[in-house]
């Protein structure tokens, strides 16, 4: 019957209010079962919930997050979100719409978010930051966007998606690193030897709680791929490829806990890079003597647990599956310790730092701030300046007095305090200031639960979807907690207002 009428059905054998007007009892010809009306109810739906968005923005500055993928039907789709503070002080970001391209030129995306934000009433302005994540067929095109954007913004200053900077960063790390380079081709032949049919992931479901897989295959005359899995064999049961496992899985261990977190809707910058340098940090006492030893122990219990040998450290290095003529001649305690452990803005992002409320306001630096203001010279102008000056003094002994400002901790928090205060007020220009900072994206994230939302929305069986119609559908799904708060009213005067029945 399709959604709708499936959905219509249902409500009427739920509801008796709905049995009267629905189906055979629909007064007339108004069934609103026609696929018009279907789109045109649903266009109705997405164009509320995006007006109570712009309402919930009011006006105020914000910045845009915008990132490219094919649907199902292998169109390309711009998605883009807006991030800003609402009036409470919270900084969110929320989807704005999607919209299909030609190509993924710098002119063409330009013009395609243009074209979004106009059909919101929403200009490049007010616009104060913007955030990619340099990937796939955008990577090339970067520049030359985010420089036509600055061109009629030239405070929408462009931050690299953190999360994005991350992967790329222990991808180009892991390339150099020949150890890295060796445990990942290896994982691949095994992949490959194992996932070639489904009755070798039979037994491998079979297989995992007591014996290896590969040993299995590597005794069947019968399989094609038992040298493979031999050599696969030998390799993954020497101490290197353990000691490389158990390295990569600490090192991803800390690097995915900030991948997280750096994809939080309400994260800040200043967070951002705080977490950043604690990672950098533990990752740097992996190497220290104490740590160092822990981590040996643990590998080497492992080893002896699975019956694996354990070189001695005070031996020389003997290579298992590699070429010798790549090693020189070293120890083992050398080669495991220290071979195998290779080592925006910048002014923008220093001068943020003095804003962090951590430790009652231990970082504040007014010359810092004013300089950062500077970056904004549309919103900050010369009187401006010198009221900001003033304010920063008062408001600096005014919030470490306050008992109420004692627990807050990142800028976030700060924001909703102020708020939460009425001091947003009181200090209108460093407030202002806070705010500019709290709308720099982090993370692209956002844009792409955008995607994941798509693959919901627009199938294989549903693939034909329109453009627009498309768009409709990712508003209210997306947005869904909008959505509930527009009105059946607001819809249906909406729907007779601009529908011809």
């Amino acid at each position: 019957m399709g959604n709708f009428k499936e959905l219509q059905k249902w409500l009427g054998e739920m509801f008796e209010d709905v049995r009267k007007v629905t189906g055979q009892n629909a007064p007339k010809n108004c069934q609103m079962t026609a696929h018009s009306i279907q789109t045109n109810i649903i266009n109705c739906c997405a164009k509320e919930t995006s007006k109570l968005i712009i309402e919930d923005l009011r006006d105020d500055y914000f910045s845009i997050l915008a990132d490219e993928s094919s649907d199902v039907y292998q169109k390309e789709q711009l998605a883009l979100c807006i991030r800003y503070v609402d009036k409470k002080g919270r900084v969110t970001e929320r989807f704005l719409g999607i919209v299909h391209v030609q190509d993924t030129t710098s002119s063409t995306l330009k013009d395609a978010i243009v074209s979004l934000l106009m059909e919101h009433k929403l200009t490049l302005s007010k616009c104060r930051g913007q955030g990619y994540d340099g990937a796939s067929n955008m990577k090339g095109e970067i520049n030359g966007l985010k420089t036509k954007i600055m061109d009629e913004s030239p405070s929408a200053h462009y931050i690299h998606c953190f999360a994005h900077q991350l992967q790329l960063t222990l991808v180009a790390v892991t390339k150099q690193n020949d150890d890295c380079v060796a445990f990942f081709d290896c994982v691949t032949n095994i992949l490959n030897v194992v996932g070639i049919s489904y009755r070798k992931h039979h037994m491998l479901r079979e297989a995992q709680a007591q014996e290896k897989v590969l040993g299995k295959i590597s005794k069947d005359k019968s399989q094609s791929e038992r040298i493979k899995a031999q050599n696969c064999l030998t390799v993954i049961e020497s101490f290197d490829f353990i000691f490389m496992a158990h390295l990569l899985l600490t090192i991803f261990g800390y690097t995915d806990e900030l991948c997280k977190a750096l994809q939080k809707r309400d994260q800040d910058i200043i967070n951002a890079i705080e977490l950043i340098e604690m990672t950098k940090f533990h990752l740097q006492v992996l190497r220290e003597d104490n740590e160092w030893e822990t981590f040996l122990k643990d590998v080497t219990s492992f080893c002896v647990k699975h019956r694996v040998k354990v070189p001695d450290m005070d031996g020389f290095y003997v290579l298992v599956g590699r070429p010798k003529r790549y090693f020189v001649k070293v120890k083992n305690l050398h080669r495991f310790h220290v071979e195998m452990f290779d080592e925006v803005n910048t002014e923008l992002l220093v001068c943020m730092a003095a804003l962090n409320p951590a430790n009652s306001f231990a970082a504040f630096d007014k010359d810092k701030l004013m300089k950062l203001a500077k970056f904004y010279p549309q919103d900050f102008t010369s009187t401006d300046l010198v009221q900001l000056s003033s304010q920063l003094n008062m408001f600096i002994v005014d919030v470490r007095n306050d008992t109420r400002f004692q627990q807050v901790k990142n800028l976030n928090e700060l924001s909703i305090k102020l708020v939460e205060t009425k001091k947003h007020d009181r200090f209108k220009q460093v407030y202002l200031l806070l705010k500019l900072v709290l709308i720099l994206p982090i993370a692209t994230a956002s844009v792409e639960r955008v995607f994941s939302g798509m693959n919901y929305v627009k199938t294989k069986l549903r693939n034909k979807m329109g453009d627009q119609y498309l768009n409709d559908c990712l508003v209210t799904f997306i947005e869904r907690d909008f959505f509930r708060r527009v009105s059946n009213e607001d819809i249906i005067k909406r729907f007779f207002r601009h529908v011809k029945l």
